[in-house]
């Protein structure tokens, strides 16, 4: 006859830790659902500190190509991420050439002084006059821009620095930075789009004429995160009102609905809650 004890082994340690915890929390329900509620609160107080990020060395591994090819050239030839600020003069601006030019070099320097702005490419920077006219005068800049920019439209529009279209005439200035460096760059945007429509602020109703935007592929990279990030929102509440619903009404009642469902939000929260409070920015990246 055989040994009928061993058709019921003994629980492996593993096994008797979590009898033992189911044990815990069956008589001390009451302190378990009070702990797990104030740990809950508490990640919902650092929910308003979630933060978001589009640094590209969280898009891939620390070990890849790209990120070390990244290294390489930003030690050896310069910054390679590219903010582009366009400068258009609608067709009913009366500014001259010379506001006109002097309008770009004010933004470009702007862009110079920025601290996380490294260099910057422009109509100015490819001039006869080059790097010279940051340090000429004022007064002397007018006679410059007479000498420098007549005639060079044509030049101009070959290198994408100036775009003639039916309606305005429109000018690139190119503020390069950092790819490596942990950068907010929707922030520097908003830091350079109000710098400028401040400095802009000299020229009073001639303003009204003048239009600055951000182009390029940092802006536009930062608004497809955030309309993922917005999407990944809004369709985890949607879903969880679905499942919500749909439980309240299997359950016969509101609260039995909701008691239900703070299981499922509960790791949810208690994720999201910790990233803000440890101020660990999110993005579509696999970090």
């Amino acid at each position: 006859m055989s040994d009928l004890s061993s058709l019921n082994p003994e629980p492996s340690r593993t096994g008797f830790g979590w009898h033992r915890l189911a044990s815990f929390l069956h008589h001390r329900n009451a302190l378990s659902l009070t702990c797990l509620i104030g740990l809950m609160i508490a990640a919902v107080a650092g929910l308003p500190g979630l933060q978001t990020s589009i640094r590209i060395e969280t898009l891939f591994a620390s070990d890849s190509r790209v990120i070390q090819d990244y290294h390489r050239l930003e030690e050896h030839i310069g910054p390679l991420v590219p903010i582009e600020i366009l400068v258009a003069f609608d067709k009913s601006c009366q500014m001259n050439d010379q506001l006109r030019m002097n309008i770009v070099w004010r933004v470009n320097n702007i862009l110079l002084k920025h601290p996380d702005v490294k260099s910057t490419t422009s109509a100015l920077t490819i001039s006869p006059s080059g790097g010279l006219f940051e340090s000429l005068p004022p007064n002397i800049r007018p006679r410059v821009i007479e000498k420098s920019f007549p005639h060079q439209d044509l030049r101009l529009e070959e290198m994408a620095f100036l775009r003639h279209t039916v309606n305005r005439e429109v000018w690139r200035v190119t503020a390069h930075v950092n790819a490596m460096e942990k950068l907010d760059y929707g922030q520097i945007l908003n830091d350079l789009r109000t710098k400028i429509q401040s400095d802009l602020k000299i020229y009073g109703d001639q303003q009204k004429s003048v239009t600055v935007t951000t182009s390029g592929i940092m802006p536009l990279v930062h608004q497809i995160q955030r309309q993922l990030l917005d999407d990944l929102f809004r369709s985890l509440l949607n879903a969880l009102l679905v499942i919500t619903l749909t439980i309240t009404i299997v359950e016969a009642g509101v609260i039995n609905g909701i008691l239900v469902m703070l299981s499922n939000v509960f790791p949810i929260v208690i994720a999201l809650g910790c990233m803000g409070w440890l101020a660990h920015p999110m993005d579509i990246g696999p970090s």
